[in-house]
């Protein structure tokens, strides 16, 4: 049986830029509606539970990876067990979540980029004890902070 081409002729005449400014127009306008979300939330005195579920939607995307738990739900896990613990081995945390060194360098940057700015935690990886380490909480980078930070100036 042949493979149906899905393509329809105004996608296949499309540019790469031309792709890319509808890419970039799409995440502008989720970014306003977070925005707008988020301004709501500030101006209205919600119930702490409301809001919580409100940041968690609005903050990340529900994306599954091998294990069938999502990737946020696998970041806010992590999150929260590291601002429980202040450190982690790279052994518990691999044991405990399947995250490698690699995945978890994508995991600090999701704890950066994705989170809230209010909820932002910021690690480090040392890697003489192979731990990783909850430097500081919140919207601004710590002093003398190396590692990531969010592409949109505005943010910090």
């Amino acid at each position: 049986m042949a493979k149906r081409n899905t393509n329809t002729e105004a996608q296949v005449e499309k540019t790469p830029e031309e792709i890319k400014a509808e890419k970039k127009a799409r995440r502008d306008e989720r970014n306003a509606a977070k925005k707008l979300v988020r301004n709501f939330m500030t101006e209205n005195d919600l119930p702490e539970e409301v809001t919580d579920a409100l940041n968690m939607l609005i903050s990340f995307k529900i994306r599954k990876g091998r294990s069938g738990i999502s990737k946020a739900s696998k970041t806010q896990l992590i999150a929260e067990k590291l601002r429980e613990q202040k450190s982690m081995s790279e052994l518990e945390l691999f044991q405990e979540f399947k995250v490698g060194r690699q995945a978890m360098k994508a995991q600090i940057r999701m704890f950066i980029k994705k989170m809230d700015p209010e909820n932002r935690i910021w690690v480090t990886f040392d890697e003489e004890t192979e731990t990783y380490n909850l430097v500081a909480e919140g919207p601004n980078p710590p002093d003398g902070w190396e590692g990531y930070v969010p592409a949109e100036a505005d943010e910090l």
